[in-house]
């Protein structure tokens, strides 16, 4: 093999391993709150789903009774999320559950 075509292997190589290390698997849930009587317990909630390894982004709403989490569904699952809003002292149902 000649060193150009050495290196065009080499570039697909690289190409192909970072192109597949780069995409997580992402999913979306969404979650009725019940119990947060008031928009600093929705923040607290909020931080602690964000504190959970996986987690892309999280919001929750008191206004709302929701809570809606992207996340890595190879790192966290959405019964995970759903024991960690309980164990904030809330009752978390399953609202929807998405893999993008």
């Amino acid at each position: 093999m000649h060193k150009k075509e050495a290196l065009v292997v080499l570039v697909v190589l690289v190409t192909l391993t970072l192109g597949s290390v780069a995409v997580a698997k992402e999913a979306r849930a969404e979650f009725r709150v019940k119990g947060m009587s008031c928009g600093a317990c929705a923040k607290g909630v909020e931080a602690r789903l964000a504190d959970l390894a996986g987690v892309k982004s999280a919001s929750v709403s008191f206004e709302e009774s929701s809570a809606t989490v992207v996340y890595d569904d190879e790192k966290l699952t959405a019964e995970k999320i759903k024991k960690t809003i309980e164990e904030s002292g809330f009752k978390a149902e399953a609202k929807s559950e998405k893999k993008k």
